[in-house]
């Protein structure tokens, strides 16, 4: 049974991650902010990893983000609803900070919610081991070639690539090389994992999309996105 109790380990990581973002930010509630939206994003695949029965651990936080143990899934298709379910909880309080902090006149809380967008539009690139590369192979085992293309280009030309997301980068392109060789393995060992129904393929596909999509368009149309709600402020 994995521990669902939040670790000392766990904490010292959490303090340790913070304050370095704090530094890098030059302001605490920023860094908080950041952490939060992080917080739910994991919290999305907990709470779908309890939905399909599985043990799942507590978010645990590095400087390079968060992630969770979880249990291993039992079908692609199971794989894939976990994988989504960060992004989707995750964007989906994101885009809420940002309606609350024009509401509130806060360009901080906005900022913040902006982040959050990006983090879980990055997300679903679909490359092993962010989470739209798990989603993704439920598809097709291809998926990774446009995925890595779009990680290269995002990397380089959206997020500049500065010494932090290079390093950012060195590693998710390492896990993911390694992770399309334990596909390949995967695939060969028990094919039936992969057995996914040509309905569910589109149902996964079209979420995939379509929160892609919708996270797309928010984070190169925020004046627009919040003109929508304008009326609340």
């Amino acid at each position: 049974m994995m521990n669902t109790k939040i670790s000392t380990n766990q904490l010292v990581m959490f303090a340790l991650s913070l304050g370095l973002w704090w530094l890098l930010l030059g302001s605490i509630e920023m860094a908080l902010g950041f952490f939060a939206l992080i917080f739910v994003h994991e919290m999305g695949h907990v709470i779908a990893a309890k939905q399909k029965g599985l043990s799942v651990s507590m978010p645990t936080f590095t400087p390079f983000g968060a992630f969770v143990r979880t249990e291993n899934c039992r079908s692609a298709s199971d794989e894939a609803y976990v994988k989504f379910a960060g992004p989707f909880l995750g964007g989906l309080v994101s885009l809420i900070t940002m309606v609350v902090g024009a509401a509130m006149g806060s360009g901080m809380m906005i900022q913040v919610g902006v982040f959050g967008v990006f983090l879980n539009l990055f997300n679903l690139i679909p490359l092993d081991p962010l989470d739209g590369g798990g989603m993704s192979q439920a598809v097709s085992k291809w998926f990774w070639i446009p995925g890595a293309a779009l990680f290269a280009y995002v990397l380089i030309f959206v997020a500049g690539a500065n010494l932090f997301n290079l390093i950012i980068g060195f590693l998710i392109g390492q896990q993911a090389y390694q992770a399309i060789g334990q596909r390949e393995i995967q695939r060969s060992v028990t094919p039936s994992y992969y057995a996914v129904s040509a309905s569910t393929k589109i149902l996964i596909l079209a979420a995939h999309i379509g929160l892609a999509s919708g996270l797309a368009w928010v984070l190169f149309n925020k004046v627009a996105f919040l003109n929508l709600f304008a009326a609340w402020f």
